[in-house]
């Protein structure tokens, strides 16, 4: 079954065509760029002569037939002193067809003459002012004089504004603009035959009931009261409805409300076909995504922000809102991993807090949208405070052997992980003493495989380098749309983060000319107190959008090298998983041979004993510490994984004495098909077939055939040299590999 969102590119018939220049401009639009010059001529002429010509002779006949019946020249001959030929003419007492022939023949001479002034001045309008002029001396004379009589001149604006005004916009896509005014010429000819009074207000008239199709709003006014649906409304048929329609948006948004999924594809065609609906889309994606929300109770999978296009920047929610919104997932999302039930409780509670003040900072939005996401939320407060109660009632009833503080898919916090935030006390004396003693600032890289903490390391840091820093970190994952969009983003979270009076900022297209404004901005506001850290984290993603441009994107490294070495008051840290030897196009390490780079490596062996004995009040054997360090290598994210399992087998069988066989069990969950932490390494830094190739290899004790992949290996650490052969580092990974790898 075909979408009712779906448009055909291409018209199906000549009639259809004949709608799109009525109803589908957009469509008409796309449809022109696939014809060439001769193609839109002949698809015009097709269109004129088989759907306008015999409209245009019928709206003629009925027009005429209504002047006879009504005997307008006797009635009105005032309206006629500009065409004193019809009123000499004219025989009141005649029968009907004499009356016909005399009007319809009459009109031929008028033809003539406003023919030849068409193509006169339409071919000159062409030329000098375009369809804008053409339009005024061509059609305006002899559309609009007659809209004046009233009846008689209303029957004609269907045809002289709703059809020929369209049909013109196919030819002036071609540039003939001198052919549309002679064919408007013949057609205004025989429709305003019996013109004569007001040009001024006529012309007035005409344009404001042409150009907001007064004449199609009673039916949709009337449409409006009707039941309607996403799949069967009129804005499915119409791209051209100027005039609000009273209480079809609080429909709209209630339809929303119901049916998200249905709403958000409806508010994708508005935003494609009916470009004077996109305040509409807006709302209804506001309140799609509140209804999404309002389905759930605990809703970690569907908390997403609304999609709001960027020229709808009224309906976009306020940077506050959308940090708010973010760190609220990121608490709700770390209380709903917990196993240990005081962690879940503190977390919750946190969650609580949190929800009550994006509640309030809901309520300082816009009030085009706002109101939208109250009724959820108002939910979510209820529904929270219940799970709140439920959580300590439980908690009273069970008592732990110990707490479960260990987490493994988030980054740690310094305020909830300082006693699981182990090691690493030789990369912040490193940082201290190269920033400080340097006289212009190096670029740092702090390199490390993908989850061993090197988020953890930067929400750490400004504890571990105290108020002579200031660090400010940047996702670059949440930053890459454009590089006009990241550089407008890292001043929007300098000026949050340093407490600065909101300074609006709107970039140049040209990327230098917004990074020597953000180059300013930073110089400025640099204090001698303290040195600012700005951290790119994944900076990988800036890669990948200044590989839209590699010549551009040269030269902005080349200011960026630039500002690290004339100052030292600002630090450019860029952390990821890849050397800047790795970045090409543009090239990273030729701009940037002064960086420093800082690798993040697994903990050290007394590092991650400790991880697995200090934070919790549990026994272990010795043998199974060292099992434990053996197959993790004290990999952060793979340790912290069978500690949290071994914790939840304690508090469950209500014991502090570990074995091997409850390691045995912590295994199986590490070796898991759905294992991020190795899958990143197998799918991600392996995604290349002759990357697993090598890495099967190693594994079968096989010589590896392929140097490049295998010096990749090493270069990131995933291998190490045991003798004459090779193998990797970690023996989980091994295992995960054997099992899911093929």
């Amino acid at each position: 079954m075909t979408s009712p969102y779906h448009k055909n590119p291409v018209p199906t018939s000549s009639w259809q065509l004949f709608t799109w220049i009525i109803f589908e401009p957009e469509l008409l639009k796309k449809y022109e760029k696939m014809l060439s010059k001769l193609e839109t001529t002949l698809l015009f002429l097709k269109v004129y002569f088989r759907h306008i010509v015999p409209i245009s002779v019928l709206l003629y006949v009925l027009e005429t037939a209504l002047v006879i019946y009504l005997d307008l020249p006797t009635l009105h001959p005032t309206a006629y002193r500009y065409r004193p030929e019809y009123l000499a003419g004219w025989q009141p007492h005649a029968d009907f067809f004499i009356k016909f022939s005399f009007l319809f023949f009459k009109s031929f001479s008028i033809l003539a003459e406003n023919l030849a002034l068409g193509l006169v001045f339409g071919l000159a309008g062409s030329l000098v002012l375009g369809l804008a002029l053409g339009l005024a001396l061509g059609l305006a004379e002899s559309l609009t004089l007659g809209l004046a009589l009233g009846l008689d001149g209303f029957l004609a604006l269907s045809l002289a504004y709703g059809l020929t005004l369209g049909l013109v916009r196919v030819l002036a896509l071609n540039s003939t603009y001198g052919l549309a005014l002679a064919f408007g010429s013949i057609f205004g000819s025989i429709s305003g035959s019996v013109a004569g009074l007001a040009f001024g207000l006529a012309a007035s008239l005409s344009f404001c009931i042409g150009y907001f199709r007064v004449i199609f709003y009673p039916y949709y006014f009337i449409k409006s009261w009707l039941p309607f649906s996403f799949s069967n409304n009129f804005y499915l048929h119409d791209a051209l409805i100027y005039l609000p329609l009273w209480g079809v948006r609080a429909k709209f948004t209630q339809l929303a409300a119901d049916d998200p999924d249905e709403a958000l594809k409806f508010a994708d065609f508005l935003l494609e076909y009916r470009p004077l609906q996109r305040a509409l889309a807006m709302h209804l994606i506001h309140a799609a995504t509140a209804g999404h929300w309002q389905r759930q109770s605990l809703p970690v999978e569907v908390l997403t922000l609304p999609n709001i296009a960027r020229y709808q920047p009224k309906f976009k929610p306020s940077a506050a809102w959308q940090a708010q919104f973010t760190h609220l997932k990121a608490i709700l999302n770390t209380s709903q991993q917990q196993s240990n039930l005081g962690l879940k409780k503190q977390y919750f509670a946190e969650y609580v807090a949190a929800l009550k003040q994006f509640r309030e900072q809901t309520l300082r939005e816009s009030t085009l949208w706002f109101h939208y996401y109250l009724p959820a939320l108002d939910i979510w407060q209820q529904h929270s405070h219940d799970e709140l109660q439920q959580l300590e009632i439980q908690l009273k009833n069970l008592e732990p052997i110990t707490s479960n503080v260990y987490r493994f898919g988030d980054p740690l916090r310094p305020d909830l992980d300082e006693n699981t935030f182990l090691g690493r006390n030789d990369l912040h004396e490193q940082l201290s003493q190269k920033i400080l003693t340097a006289r212009s600032m190096p670029l740092l890289l702090l390199q490390g495989q993908r989850r061993v903490g090197k988020s953890s390391l930067i929400n750490f840091l400004p504890k571990l380098l105290g108020a002579k820093f200031k660090i400010i970190r940047q996702d670059m994952q949440q930053s890459n749309v454009s590089v006009i969009r990241w550089m407008q983003d890292l001043h929007d979270i300098v000026v949050r983060e340093l407490k600065l009076s909101p300074q609006p900022w709107q970039p140049p297209e040209n990327w230098l000319e917004a990074w020597q404004q953000l180059r300013a901005f930073l110089e400025n506001i640099s204090q001698q107190q303290f040195k600012i850290i700005l951290v790119l984290d994944e900076y990988e993603e800036l890669q990948k959008l200044l590989a839209e441009n590699p010549q551009m994107a040269d030269r902005l490294i080349g200011a960026m090298r630039s500002f690290s070495q004339h100052q030292n008051q600002v630090v450019l840290m860029l952390v990821g998983a890849a050397y800047l030897s790795e970045l090409t196009e543009p090239e990273w390490v030729i701009h940037f041979v002064h960086a420093e780079t800082l690798e993040i490596d697994y903990l050290e062996k007394v590092d991650a004993i400790r991880l697995i004995t200090e934070p919790v009040k549990l026994n272990y054997p010795i043998e199974m510490l060292e099992e434990m360090y053996r197959l993790t290598q004290g990999h952060p994210a793979l340790l912290q994984m069978l500690c949290n399992k071994l914790v939840d087998i304690a508090n469950t069988d209500l014991r502090k004495a570990m074995n091997i066989n409850d390691l045995e069990k912590a295994i199986a969950v590490v070796l898991h098909s759905e294992n991020l932490v190795i899958m990143v390494f197998w799918r991600q830094f392996c995604a290349d077939s002759a990357c697993k190739q090598t890495v099967w290899e190693i594994i079968e004790q096989q010589p590896p055939a392929d140097l490049k992949h295998l010096k990749r290996l090493e270069k990131h650490r995933y291998i190490v040299k045991k003798g004459d052969r090779w193998q990797l580092r970690v023996p989980l990974f091994e295992q995960w590999i054997q099992r899911h790898g093929k």
